[in-house]
């Protein structure tokens, strides 16, 4: 095969190697990856990771079908609506891997790792896309580290005391925390301040409902994962707001 044949049968594999390709392209054909990845291991072996952990908390575990169908529609949904954003491959692989994540942790208080180390392979395709296209990619780099640090540094503390964070939730912080942190450490601070105040509510909501008690342990994935998602599709619209209420003094 020579290499003049390239351009007739491989015409997307010419343009990777001539670096022709734009931050959209590479962000659109790695949200692709990332999504057939996803959805090929799901359906393959990956599905039955969850199995012992609803098995060790007494409760009927997932079917495949159910795994596979419900991570494929969610993402192809997301790869439609949110290929044009930076970082969409994280942004796939966050509604992909972060919904199964969460509905696993809501239910047996686990966070399969295997999930959360697929999680972290996607995100990071999505940052380094990101990086490398930036004009500042020294910069990003930064940005990326300190939002790392503003996510882990708080949940690592809070497993030293017994009934705190669990191990999950530290191995979660940094991939969400660094996804953030593309956007800048107010991102990233606002995303973990929006994690914990909306799992408090939930647990305030749960004891006066009657539901728990004072001692019950909530779920606290499914609120990072929620809150990373939100804030990482809404900060441009929540930066200015809290830009403009700061600028009036309120």
């Amino acid at each position: 095969l020579s290499m003049g044949t390239l351009p007739i049968l491989f015409p997307v594999l010419t343009r990777i190697a001539d670096k022709s390709l734009g931050a959209a392209e590479w962000n659109l054909f790695l949200s692709v990856i990332v999504w057939i990845t996803y959805a090929v291991w799901l359906s393959v072996s990956g599905w039955a990771i969850q199995r012992r952990y609803f098995v060790e908390a007494s409760l009927t575990p997932l079917k495949r079908n159910g795994v596979v169908w419900a991570a494929v529609l969610v993402g192809a949904v997301v790869l439609v609506g949110a290929q044009t954003r930076p970082a969409s491959p994280a942004v796939v692989s966050l509604t992909m891997m972060g919904t199964l994540l969460g509905y696993i942790d809501a239910r047996t208080h686990r966070l399969p790792t295997p999930y959360v180390l697929a999680l972290a392979c996607g995100v990071l395709s999505g940052i380094g896309v990101t990086i490398y296209f930036h004009p500042q990619p020294y910069l990003l780099v930064a940005q990326v580290v300190f939002g790392t640090l503003i996510w882990t540094l708080p949940l690592w503390l809070g497993t030293l005391p017994k009934g705190g964070f669990g191990r999950g939730d530290l191995r979660l912080a940094p991939i969400l925390g660094s996804l953030l942190g593309l956007l800048g450490w107010h991102a990233a601070l606002f995303g973990l301040l929006v994690s914990i105040v909306s799992a408090a509510c939930a647990a305030l909501w749960k004891i006066v409902s009657g539901q728990a008690g004072t001692r019950s342990r909530i779920a606290f994935g499914p609120w990072m994962i929620g809150s990373t998602l939100l804030s990482f599709l809404l900060w441009s619209d929540v930066s200015t707001d809290l830009s403009l209420l700061l600028h009036l003094g309120i």
